[in-house]
């Protein structure tokens, strides 16, 4: 008779006899398992001889194990020789990893682990060959730039295309919970992205959310705590070095100036401040430690018919000044259900509430340029707005004094997606899918009159809101059977999307209390109000065919047609196909004896996407109105007039990327080496630039499709298992390494003969990479042996001295030339994991060198660094009589058009090169025994340092440890209107509206926090 009822034991080990961790353990036909522990233990009851256990693990063939009579199993998983039967997901669908033909990078869920992040952007750095992630900014919730494969667009966005759950999706990074999220790809040619058609042409990324599993209800949380504080802060000068550089800025003018006799040198308060050797140090004031913490709670599990999860989640983070912080609140649910044998349906909703509070508040220029020397308050211990009396200058402090400000956005966004399946015939399916994405947006901003926004004027305040609304809905039919030794797949799809967007805002003045803040607009006077609405839809149609021959040849087809309401009619539908084709010579029957070869995969692919650079009714022009371009006014009486301010032009369309990709993906001893090589060419065509006309036109510009660049690169990825001894010791490394060349081929313009022109007013130059820095070539300080050459300049020795290019003895534009570009010469990241039995240590690192970024504290036109002496500044080795510096020049109180020295922009520009540890991660798994004695089934604490090193090259970055120059990378924008053609974006470079005036691009203090952190299972 069989026994019931009793306990079972035993070890799963893999083919090398290791103990196996994380095998999943289950009753066949129940939700009852377990889990392995570290050492490959398990103990599961059974409920009868009879009973069969199914013993599972990623990257190990699975077993169904009868327990009869014993009471204790030995299991040996058997180890998947190649990823090959693994799959991938792909657009609308996954496909087996042997026949995938596009070039995909992964990020499984483990890297995604590997360092707490407040949004899905932050995670990806440094850890997908092609891949470019630009932290923009240290301000809380602030989103990454992120950029796959380089800049294709001169006028239009680079931003990739984001697919959450196979819903695009639109909007903030940080509208989604990274611990909801399971795994990325990367798609990057134009195989894999011609699925996207339109808007395929900057990559796209899938992202995939967690969902329920058969198996017994399982609860989990996770969660971490740490504290925050400044990297390092910049080299401030203090009172006396203030003092110092003032007073060589009058003795450049007047080498005899006295400073105790003259009575505009310093303030009294200065003097008596300087007399007592008190300094203001605004940066100890004000930067402080900020917390950054994460909590996650969640349940899920099934049955073979239905299968669950939830979460909730909390992450809050505080910048390192008064203020500052972003709160996430998020609520996930899914549900899959099976019904009967050929239906199943489902529903998966991400919900998240975000609270902003300072995301647009800069007080940098204050604390950074505002006189050391004065004292923040009066006699009577008020602060006081302008210290020295300069207007320059004004008091930081004030702006957190009680009720003086308030910056405030608050979002909540619900993105859904439900699908339903039909299984009709053996292999082909149908499925539906609707995807239904809101969000609200509400912001506020107040500023009291005694503030530096408003300098002792009236009082401001603003609000506005916005609400988004995204509705999707595709039919897709799969059709997917094999053959003997042929697969075959086909992907059908029919899709609709429509989008909305409204936004309205109000502004006034002169509040009545400041203690209302922005919440009684009508008590003030108004100021200012505004609305708008946007609309567009696009319909598209596609089709996937996919073909495999005994798992050796691959090919790939795929046609995709969008027809969008953005463009004019006649014009409004496009087609974007492509084509790709693999081989898998590790199958073939000469190499089946290599015992050494794993896989070795050789893929080739065309294909044409496009980029949905035309804004909605761009085709149509647009009427305007504004001061002096549609107000009138008819004695006393005014009225509001259009203009027209943009041309029609039926003719618009796509930006179109064209791209041929080589690759090679390897595997060699059993895959402990792994990876792949990818060499590409994407040509982007139709570029929207803008004709100049002349201004007596009423037209500033006309735009049509012009022009082509190129990008052309190599991208290398390596995992390799270094290490991995019998006493359970493992070392592993990940590795990426990128190159990628921009190139300007086309901008329309010819001379007379035909042959292509550069756009030298808008910094557009055939051959070179998309963003350069076209300016005057700094050599370095005009000596006092050089007087006599420097009076023929019109300079002088102490000031900057730029290269007289076509040397006829004067300085203009044409001594311009292309002094840097944002361009790097490579990328790499690097990812070093060791184990040993619980323990686990992992450091992530990333690099990127070559590439010039413009500083905007040493941009002259900035503000920051103006040498009169007239703000304060961070310290320089600025040229004197007796210290003849060939970096910065002297001071210089000489009467001049501008408070920067001339050429000053010329010192911004500096080496982008860096390396960055982001982070340092020591962990300990609990064994299963201790666990499961407090009512576990596991658990693992850890202790992590986040970006404990960053080394620059540029010794202006090593003095100022507060500059991260990844920060840097995407901050400016080319603007022929300003000084040096730059303009500073605040972190995003779609912004059109950053200028150089006032200290903008300047960001706070890069930071290093400290994490403790704890991972549960129950």
């Amino acid at each position: 008779m069989a026994q019931t009822g009793r306990t079972v034991t035993g070890r799963v080990t893999g083919t090398n006899g290791e103990g196996l961790a994380g095998v999943t353990v289950v009753v066949k036909g129940t939700t009852q398992g377990t889990g392995t522990d570290t050492n490959g233990n398990f103990s599961l009851a059974v409920p009868s001889d009879n009973t069969v256990l199914v013993i599972s693990s990623i990257g190990f063939v699975k077993q169904e194990v009868v327990v009869g009579s014993r009471t204790s199993l030995d299991v040996k998983l058997a180890t998947e020789t190649t990823a090959l039967n693994e799959v991938q997901v792909v657009g609308y669908g996954v496909q087996k990893k042997s026949q995938v033909t596009g070039a995909i990078s992964s990020v499984t869920e483990e890297q995604l682990r590997d360092v707490p992040v407040a949004n899905v952007g932050q995670a990806l750095q440094g850890r997908a060959a092609g891949v470019t992630i630009s932290n923009s900014s240290t301000t809380p919730g602030q989103s990454p730039v992120i950029r796959i494969r380089g800049n294709r667009s001169i006028s239009g966005s680079n931003d990739p295309l984001l697919v959450v759950d196979g819903v695009p999706f639109d909007g903030s990074l940080n509208d989604l919970n990274p611990d909801d999220i399971t795994s990325l790809e990367v798609l990057k040619d134009a195989s894999s992205t011609a699925i996207y058609g339109a808007r395929g042409a900057n990559g796209v990324i899938l992202i995939t959310t967690r969902r329920g599993k058969s198996g017994a209800p399982r609860a989990t949380y996770s969660g971490y705590y740490g504290t925050k504080k400044a990297y390092g802060l910049y080299d401030l000068q203090n009172g006396q070095e203030y003092y110092n550089y003032r007073l060589e800025a009058y003795r450049a003018q007047n080498a005899n100036y006295d400073p105790n006799t003259a009575t505009t040198f310093l303030t009294n308060d200065e003097r008596a401040n300087y007399a007592a050797g008190r300094t203001t140090d605004y940066q100890k004031l004000l930067f402080q430690k900020g917390h950054i913490q994460n909590h996650v709670v969640g349940v899920s599990g099934g049955t073979d018919q239905t299968q669950y999860s939830t979460s909730l989640g909390y992450y809050d983070e505080t910048g390192i000044t008064p203020v500052q912080r972003y709160q996430r609140y998020s609520l996930r649910g899914t549900l899959d259900q099976q019904i009967g044998k050929r239906v199943k349906v489902g529903v998966n909703t991400l919900n998240t509430f975000n609270v902003s509070d300072d995301p647009n508040v800069g007080i940098l220029n204050q604390i950074l340029t505002t006189s050391p020397l004065a004292s923040t308050t009066d006699a009577n211990g008020n602060l006081v707005l302008y210290p020295n009396g300069d207007t320059a200058g004004s008091n930081p402090l004030t702006l957190y004094a009680d009720n003086a400000h308030k910056d405030q956005s608050r979002r909540i966004r619900t993105f859904n997606s439900l699908y339903g399946q039909v299984n009709i015939l053996k292999g082909l399916d149908y499925r539906l899918n609707l995807g239904l994405d809101v969000r609200s947006e509400n912001n506020g901003t107040f500023y009291a009159s005694y503030t530096p926004q408003n300098g002792g004027g009236q009082s401001t305040a603003s609000r506005s809101s916005n609400l988004a609304f995204n509705l999707l809905t595709e039919n897709i039919l799969t059709y997917n059977r094999s053959f003997g030794k042929h697969d075959v797949n086909f992907t059908g799809l029919y899709s609709w999307q429509g989008y909305r967007f409204d936004n309205s805002s109000v502004g006034a003045r002169n509040l009545l209390a400041n203690y209302q803040l922005y919440n009684n607009l009508g008590a003030g006077t108004p100021s200012s109000a505004s609305s708008s609405q946007q609309r567009w839809d696009i319909i598209s149609y596609m089709g996937r065919a996919n073909y495999a021959f005994d798992n050796r040849y691959s090919a790939t087809l795929t046609v995709r047609v969008d027809g969008s309401s953005r463009l004019a009619p006649g014009n409004k539908y496009k087609a974007f196909p492509s084509a790709a084709v693999a081989w898998n010579i590790a199958n073939e029957s000469f190499l089946q004896d290599q015992a050494w070869l794993s896989n070795l995969k050789f893929r080739a692919s065309l294909g044409r996407v496009g980029s949905t650079a035309v804004n909605p009714y761009q085709t149509l022009g647009a009427l305007g109105s504004g001061i002096g371009n549609g107000y009138y006014n008819y004695g006393a009486t005014g009225a509001v007039g259009v203009v027209p301010n943009s041309i029609p032009n039926g003719n618009l369309g796509w930006e179109y990327t064209t791209t041929t990709n080589f690759g090679l993906d390897f595997g060699f001893l059993q895959n402990r080496i792994t990876g792949s090589v990818e060499v590409y060419q994407q040509r982007t065509s139709d570029l929207l630039l803008p004709d100049a006309l002349p201004t007596a036109s009423g037209y500033s510009s006309y735009v049509r499709n012009v022009g082509q660049t190129q990008n052309r690169g190599i991208e290398v990825s390596l995992s390799t298992v270094n290490v991995r001894t019998g006493s359970g010791f493992e070392w592993s490394t990940d590795w990426n390494f990128t190159v990628n060349r921009e190139k300007v081929l086309d901008l329309g313009l010819n001379d007379a003969s035909g042959s292509k022109l550069s756009d030298i007013g808008n910094q557009r130059f055939i051959g070179q990479p998309l963003y350069v820095f076209y300016d005057y070539k700094k050599l370095g300080i005009w000596q006092t042996s050089e007087a006599d050459e420097a009076k023929k300049y019109n300079s002088k020795p102490g000031q900057i001295k730029v290269a007289d290019v076509d040397n006829n003895g004067v300085i203009n534009s044409n001594d311009r030339v292309i002094v840097g570009s944002r361009q790097p010469k490579f990328e790499a990241g690097l990812t070093n994991r060791f184990k040993y039995k619980g323990f686990d240590l992992t450091l992530v690192a990333l690099t990127r060198v070559g590439a010039t970024v413009v500083d905007p504290t040493l941009f002259g036109p900035n503000y920051f660094t103006t040498n009169t002496g007239r703000r304060n500044q961070v310290n320089l080795n600025y040229w004197t009589a007796t210290n003849p510096s060939n970096e910065y020049p002297q001071p210089d109180q000489s009467s001049r058009a501008t408070e920067w020295p001339t050429y000053g922009q010329t010192l911004a520009y500096r080496n982008g090169t860096f390396i960055k540890v982001r982070s340092i991660d020591l962990g300990y798994a609990l064994p299963t025994a201790w666990a499961k004695r407090a009512f576990m089934s596991n658990a693992r604490v850890y202790v992590q340092v986040q970006n404990p090193l960053l080394w620059a090259k540029d010794p202006f970055f090593k003095a100022n440890k507060a500059i991260d120059p990844d920060a840097l990378s995407y901050s400016t924008r080319l603007d022929a209107s300003q000084p040096g053609g730059i303009a500073f974006t605040g972190g995003n470079p779609n912004n059109t509206s950053g200028g150089t005036s006032g200290g903008n691009g300047v960001n706070y203090p890069f930071t290093r926090s400290f994490i403790v952190g704890l991972n549960l299972g129950f």
